[in-house]
């Protein structure tokens, strides 16, 4: 007898898993859906959708990451952490019984990348964003960088390329007020410094103010009228700095020079040979941030693409571009070509420091303090995505 009641029970098991008995395997009409705001620490709320069944079936839930798994994340609820963003989360929703089970899956909540800075970088250089960070160097009048070029200036980011207060003295040129000219120039009240047949070695000079030694700033400037001569921009204050000078300059145009000041106190003009032209809109501002130098030509690295279009910096050998920095314990991570992203923590950085630690150096990013796991889970998806987008 029981062995016979054994073998009634067997069958009869058998029997409810294949639909038997009245019993009738989950069906899910439709798919679950995510609500809640998808912040750092915020908390998602899985809504499942509808399903019949006999008997009614229990449910479960499954959290992914990008298709993954998250191991542990088996609730209603998700709260949200570094490694999400960036990324699309799901859910699953398990439905089972006796009977069988059947499963559907959201559609995908994305998560906003991380946005660098929030963390106040100390320094922040990204080859990427050849628009607004890389020059061939300092006094030579801006153009977008094109690959091949040398980068012998790389602005700074972690100051969103902020500029502070205007250094010239009456750049509209409303009137003649600071500005003196040494010959052969007139400075105007009609609105523009107006050099005519103005002899070589002419300067006109703005107002003495403060250039502080070691900082880039953003000159700016219009030029109408040309004819002949050039002018080139200077930071100068005599003997006591040596004068920073850009290149020469002998077309009507907009200008946007970069000087690295040596300390000077006066903007000024010079004039090349017999020069006719007008110069207007006068501006002088310090670029915000501890930006990367190289001085050498034959030292600065070489702007290069790869194949999906992500500019990055090689380096031929011996290549660098130099920043100052603050004395503190860093975090640094950077990401290359390849989305290989290193992370160094602990350094001791102070003074003059090489923000070029491998070629092909797509992003770097240097943080004064260490990084919480959400924020370094964070910064990691951040640059994977930059150099893979």
């Amino acid at each position: 007898m029981p062995m016979n009641l054994g073998l009634g029970l067997g069958l009869s098991r058998r029997a409810v898993a294949s639909g038997g008995g009245g019993n009738v395997a989950p069906v899910i009409t439709g798919v679950p859906t995510i609500s809640g705001t998808t912040g750092l620490g915020d908390v998602l709320t899985a809504s499942p959708a509808s399903v019949t069944g006999t008997p009614s079936p229990a449910r479960t839930w499954q959290w992914y990451r990008d298709g993954v798994a998250i191991s542990g994340e088996t609730a209603i609820t998700y709260t949200v952490v570094g490694a999400d963003q960036g990324r699309d989360l799901t859910v699953e929703q398990i439905e089972t019984n006796v009977a069988g089970s059947d499963t559907a899956t959201s559609l995908a909540t994305a998560i906003p990348s991380l946005d660098p800075a929030t963390l106040s970088p100390t320094a922040w250089f990204r080859p990427n964003d050849t628009t607004s960070a890389l020059f061939t160097e300092s006094g030579v009048p801006a153009v977008s960088p094109s690959v091949g070029q040398t980068v012998g200036l790389h602005l700074d980011k972690s100051q969103a390329y902020g500029l502070g207060s205007e250094r010239v003295t009456n750049g509209s040129i409303t009137t003649s007020s600071g500005w003196t000219s040494s010959q052969g120039a007139t400075t105007v009240n009609t609105g523009a410094i107006v050099m005519t047949s103005t002899p070589t070695n002419t300067q006109v000079t703005n107002a003495a103010t403060t250039y502080t030694s070691g900082r880039i700033y953003r000159i700016t400037f219009t030029i109408s009228g040309y004819s002949a001569g050039a002018v080139t921009v200077q930071l100068s204050n005599g003997t006591s700095a040596p004068a920073v000078t850009s290149s020469s300059i002998n077309a009507n145009g907009t200008y946007t020079i970069y000087l690295l000041s040596n300390g000077n106190t006066t903007l000024r003009f010079l004039s090349s040979g017999t020069t006719t032209l007008t110069i207007d809109d006068v501006s002088a501002r310090e670029v915000l941030g501890n930006h990367a130098i190289q001085a050498t030509a034959g030292s600065r690295p070489t702007l290069a693409q790869t194949g999906g279009g992500v500019e990055n910096l090689t380096d031929d050998g011996g290549d660098s571009l130099n920043w100052t920095a603050p004395a503190g314990t860093y975090t640094v991570k950077y990401v290359d070509t390849a989305a290989a992203v290193t992370t160094l923590t602990s350094q001791s950085l102070s003074g003059t420091v090489d923000m070029l630690p491998v070629s092909g150096l797509v992003e770097i990013i240097y943080i004064n303090r260490a990084l919480t796991t959400d924020e370094s889970d964070g910064l990691d998806n951040y640059l994977e995505d930059v150099a893979n987008p």
